[in-house]
């Protein structure tokens, strides 16, 4: 049916929208999974990512399992498989994932060549100071913080360079007043 991507740096919402989203409306939608070598952490939603051992995921990219796959940051891979795509794309719900900014082009292609709809949101950052105070709320180091932030402003530009028809959201409000905002765009 549809595919609906969150796109956003770290701290500025996307997973607790798509929480929301699946919680607000659980027959409407389901979450496509990222594969990651990262490891699991308190945050992550249920059925939001499968966990690999670098093995394996190197085992994935060689018999290219995966539509797309990124190194956001060091010794991290991300990748989503063709076949969650294929069966996204042939089912009867919305499909909700959180995608990078340097491979929505390569998402945004694949759903037009497959006749399909991907709807793409951007998630904007707070500002500065409350981004750098949701990280370190939620246990990221100060060099992390840091590392997040200036990739922030890499990733902004990266989706206002590209073609994709992003939906841009800003985030400054309350989760719900963000959720409305996607659900407006979606009606």
């Amino acid at each position: 049916m549809t595919i609906i991507s969150f796109t956003a740096a770290s701290g500025s919402g996307k997973t607790t929208i798509v929480d929301k989203l699946l919680k607000y409306c659980p027959d409407k939608f389901i979450i496509i999974p990222s594969y990651t070598t990262r490891k699991p952490e308190d945050r992550d939603l249920i059925g939001e990512y499968v966990y690999l051992s670098f093995k394996k995921f190197r085992n994935m990219l060689s018999n290219n399992d995966f539509k797309w796959d990124a190194n956001p940051h060091e010794n991290l891979y991300y990748g989503t498989t063709i076949k969650s795509l294929d069966s996204a794309f042939n089912s009867n719900k919305f499909h909700l994932m959180s995608v990078v900014p340097q491979v929505m082009q390569v998402l945004y292609d694949y759903a037009q060549e497959k006749n399909s709809i991907l709807i793409p949101f951007y998630i904007e950052p707070p500002k500065e100071k409350i981004l750098r105070e949701r990280l370190l709320q939620r246990g990221d180091s100060n060099d992390s913080v840091n590392k997040r932030i200036k990739d922030c402003k890499k990733w902004e530009s990266t989706a206002k360079d590209s073609n994709v028809p992003f939906i841009y959201i800003q985030n400054n409000g309350t989760i719900d007043e963000a959720i409305i905002k996607v659900l407006t765009n979606l009606i």
